[in-house]
């Protein structure tokens, strides 16, 4: 994918962060704002599915008990099938 220019305007705090992470990286600024962008971006990706795996986790006992449920009529179910077969 080729790049493509965006212009952003940087307040002080912005410019010298950017200019330090340059620094400490070996790069230029504009690459450390987009390694920067990137790596929020996998922290962002990653803190969103460890909300959706606690948030399953925590749902877990729900949907078990209303397995539960369910399961206790399909063995009714089978039970009566068992029964008219052998009636048979």
């Amino acid at each position: 994918m080729a790049a493509r220019r965006t212009t952003i305007i940087l307040g002080g705090g912005e410019r010298r962060a950017a200019k330090e992470l340059a620094a400490r990286w070996g790069v230029t600024p504009s690459e450390a704002i987009r390694r920067a962008l990137l790596k929020v971006e996998a922290q962002e990706i990653e803190a969103a599915a460890e909300r959706k795996r606690r948030k399953r986790k925590a749902n877990l006992p729900f949907l078990l008990a209303a397995f539960r449920g369910h399961r206790r009529l399909l063995d009714a179910e089978l039970a009566r099938i068992a029964a008219e077969r052998d009636a048979w």
